[in-house]
């Protein structure tokens, strides 16, 4: 997830796993001049100091911008994403004002009804919201172009 779109679009070699919480420290990379840091992933409890918690989220509340990974792996993605705001809302309200894109990951792997909810989600959504394998091209190179073209604007 995190890491592999990391490695993908940056100079980076974070360390991919097949198993949940492989990143236990940031990692960064560089993208056309600015730095990704791909950040471990939120557990609920997370701003109380659970997990990792504050080990990590102080660096998130300098960024410019948020984009949350969630895998369509969890059985409900759209609850962890509400999980993570809820999270960072609880940290310092300021990073729920921050610039958020929403990208959901390994779409290869979810099956027909899960992007069908998925798809329900961004009819809703006034987010912009990404669903992509790394595995395969799929969504990856429209997350990159639109990525450069914020950044670029902003």
């Amino acid at each position: 997830g995190k890491s592999s779109l990391l490695n993908a679009f940056t100079n980076a070699r974070s360390a991919v796993g097949a198993y949940p919480f492989t990143t236990l420290q940031p990692h960064l990379g560089d993208f056309y001049g600015y730095v990704i840091a791909d950040i471990p992933g939120l557990i609920e409890g997370a701003a109380s100091g659970k997990g990792l918690g504050h080990t990590f989220l102080r660096h998130v509340t300098k960024t410019k911008m948020l984009l949350h990974l969630v895998s369509l792996e969890h059985e409900d993605p759209i609850n962890e994403y509400y999980t993570i705001l809820n999270e960072l809302s609880s940290y310092h309200k300021s990073l729920v004002e921050k610039e958020e894109w929403i990208i959901f990951t390994k779409k290869d792997l979810a099956n027909q009804e899960k992007i069908d909810s998925i798809q329900s989600f961004i009819d809703k959504s006034d987010k912009r919201v990404f669903v992509i394998s790394t595995e395969t091209p799929e969504g990856t190179k429209e997350l990159r172009d639109a990525l450069v073209q914020y950044l670029r604007e902003s």
